[in-house]
């Protein structure tokens, strides 16, 4: 909660630890909406149950394989160095590259450059200038100004593809009365009065 903030809701399965009245308190005093799996299905809770099971099977192998080291007198200390092997030492290869878990985890996204927009200035109905595009959502826009990030709506917005200098729906360009197209003339059109005399 520290670090992500209070959650809106929890599911927790049916151990004996969320079904008392302590954490049933501690919800309600946080005003935090407490759901319940179905009892003994542990597909409700797929992530959790798959982390458990990945620990167990690293727990057995290791102490298949040498035992359980003589420095790691207590089980705290024998699972924080399981922990330390699934997390820093477990290598997982993807795109020729090698990654630990922690990572993969951390790692961070490739950011991409962030597209020209240009957006309607209301309510003068005029259309800015090329400018970056922070982000876009359901209905809204955020974009970075000369003046800082402006919140704009989502229908006020127009991506800049660098060749126009006002938008289509506002143009006053005129529709010329020849055509290039392939089997027509770009001549304009001869008289026909003039081709009698």
């Amino acid at each position: 909660m520290s670090v992500m903030g209070k959650p809106h809701s929890l599911k927790t399965d049916n151990a004996p630890a969320y079904c008392a009245k302590t954490f049933a308190q501690f919800c309600e005093t946080w005003n935090i909406h407490h759901l319940f799996g179905i009892p003994y299905n542990s597909q409700g809770q797929a992530i959790v149950e798959r982390a458990n099971r990945t620990l167990k099977t690293a727990l057995q192998r290791q102490e298949k394989k040498a035992g359980v080291p003589a420095s790691l007198s207590e089980k705290e200390g024998w699972l924080a160095s399981v922990l330390f092997t699934l997390n820093h030492l477990n290598v997982s290869i993807q795109d020729h590259q090698s990654y630990t878990r922690l990572q993969k985890h951390f790692q961070q996204t490739e950011i991409l450059p962030a597209p020209l927009v240009r957006y309607k200035i209301l309510p003068s109905n005029e259309w800015s200038e090329p400018v970056k595009l922070i982000t876009w959502g359901k209905g809204y826009a955020a974009v970075s100004t000369p003046q800082g990030p402006r919140w704009v709506p989502a229908r006020c917005i127009r991506l800049y593809h660098g060749m126009a200098t006002v938008p289509p729906e506002s143009s006053t360009a005129v529709r010329p009365h020849t055509t290039d197209r392939p089997g027509r003339s770009a001549q304009p059109p001869q008289d026909s009065q003039a081709g009698k005399s």
